[in-house]
């Protein structure tokens, strides 16, 4: 219960006094999830540094001091390499560490509720930005889906390489962006440099998704960033202005019909049918 109100005085007594800083609780959530959630920034720090420094005591620090031979200094600064490379990873073990139910993490967490300082905290103590959940989404997806602005310019600056990730239905951040409809967002993500042109599973690119709810001013970053305007398929998902889109038909006979239509022509009334001439008429008589 101190993880969610930033005591961070009763934190520390607690972790003082042996308290299991790394227990789960029946979704596979530690302390450091819930510290992150809660957005307490100082809280997290202590339990990723309590990880990494406290609970592995079995490596001891290399003895050493001024009366040390030449002959042992290389092999108390190996020693001392091993035993810091040693705790920097129990310390990425814990602070990526993904809970049962959603494959969430702390920075995952703090992602989705914009508290940046969380996530400038957890990144600095390497926190995994390219980290999956169990729909395949990263951190950055998580916070461009909740607009999260101050969030995504923090993820994006520590590692830009991210706005390529792609969830298991093949959607970018950048996709998710053209979807929510925040062109501060877009324009953050093409800074960084995102693929305008990078397809979803069912064949759309940003700019498909941002004509389908007619976002103009991202429209008009995203073809001012050299996106491709595939025009027949933008139009299909651009519809008639004013108007619910309608579903695409998919017989060509229908297709067909709508293209008359389209062009003034009117489509034959059901029930009627075409008279064919009798045959040629004779003129002398």
């Amino acid at each position: 219960d101190v993880y969610k109100r930033q005591h961070l005085d009763v934190v520390e007594v607690l972790i003082a006094a042996g308290a299991r800083f790394d227990a789960l609780d029946n979704a596979g959530e530690s302390s450091l999830h819930v510290a992150a959630e809660r957005g307490h920034a100082m809280v997290c720090r202590a339990l990723v540094l309590t990880a990494s420094y406290e609970r592995w005591v079995g490596l001891e620090e290399p003895e050493g001091g001024d009366d040390v031979d030449e002959s042992d200094a290389d092999d108390i600064l190996s020693a001392s390499y091993v035993r810091r490379e040693y705790m920097l990873k129990q310390q990425r073990l814990f602070v990526n560490a993904r809970s049962w139910s959603t494959g969430s993490t702390a920075l995952e967490k703090a992602s989705v509720l914009g508290h940046v300082a969380v996530v400038e905290e957890l990144l600095k103590l390497s926190g995994d930005s390219s980290a999956k959940n169990m729909w395949g989404r990263t951190p950055l997806h998580a916070a461009v889906n909740e607009n999260r602005q101050a969030v995504v310019a923090a993820i994006v600056a520590h590692a830009p390489d991210t706005v390529e990730i792609e969830d298991e239905y093949l959607m970018s951040p950048m996709h998710l962006a053209g979807r929510v409809g925040l062109v501060s967002l877009v324009e953050l993500l093409l800074t960084a440099g995102a693929d305008t042109e990078a397809m979803t599973k069912d064949g759309r690119t940003s700019l498909h998704l941002a004509c389908e709810r007619r976002f103009s001013e991202i429209v008009g970053a995203l073809l001012a960033a050299d996106a491709y305007p595939d025009t027949e398929t933008v139009l299909q998902q651009t519809g008639t202005p004013g108007k619910p889109d309608a579903p695409e038909p998919t017989d060509t006979a229908e297709k067909a019909k709508k293209q008359r239509r389209r062009r003034g022509k009117k489509a034959q009334a059901p029930g009627k049918e075409n008279v064919a001439p009798a045959g040629p008429v004779d003129v002398a008589a």
